[in-house]
């Protein structure tokens, strides 16, 4: 279950799912995932909607399917009613479900770090040591990917530009793989797709 001091993550390598199955490949943060260019490591999906029905029906992680998650929602008087009054019909079907999925994740915003502050103006937001690693950050090149709204998370980068990126798991990201860059109340959070390399930094 991601936790708001893991950067919304479950902090595992490999995330666990259905009869305790350890997934193939590290599970990206729900924070900020809107802002993403594509969702899922390898970008197959392109939005929040479209990554919403998948995990429903993967026998590695809800081991469901579409039929058994809608058959649930209908029989709960409650659910009927809300997506009633959200959708104005009767029936619910998996289009509505992964729409409800997506639009609560675009919730699931940072929008007040103290990074936030200092950009809005607050010039007291950030210490001088954090300032000194902003600094860092750029001077080093960081931004040519860790940019944008989120800092992040417009682009899929290879691993391994020095040298050849081997990943101690099968499934791969795009490209093979990526990080993603995210930013939760005072936690950074670098991350890759096989979870082997992972870098923290406090605000």
């Amino acid at each position: 279950m991601p936790q708001s001091q893991h950067g919304g993550t479950d902090n595992l390598k490999t995330s666990i799912g259905h009869n305790w199955q350890e997934g193939p490949i590290n599970a990206p943060t729900v924070l900020n995932s809107s802002l993403s260019v594509a969702q899922f490591w390898d970008g197959r999906a392109a939005d929040l909607k479209a990554q919403a029905g998948g995990p429903i029906a993967n026998p590695g992680e809800m081991a469901a399917s579409h039929t058994l998650a809608i058959d649930v929602l209908q029989s709960i008087p409650q659910y009927r009613v809300e997506f009633k009054q959200v959708f104005g019909k009767d029936e619910i079907t998996i289009d509505e479900v992964t729409q409800a999925i997506a639009e609560f994740e675009k919730t699931l915003i940072t929008p007040n770090s103290h990074f936030d502050q200092w950009l809005l103006g607050n010039k007291d937001a950030l210490t001088a040591q954090e300032m000194a690693g902003y600094d860092l950050f750029k001077n080093s090149g960081c931004v040519v990917c860790h940019n944008g709204e989120a800092v992040g998370g417009n682009s899929f980068q290879k691993m391994g530009v020095i040298e050849p990126y081997k990943s101690p798991r099968d499934a791969q990201g795009l490209a093979p793989l990526a990080g993603i860059w995210e930013s939760e109340k005072g936690i950074d959070t670098s991350r890759i797709h096989s979870e082997e390399t992972v870098t923290r930094f406090r605000k």
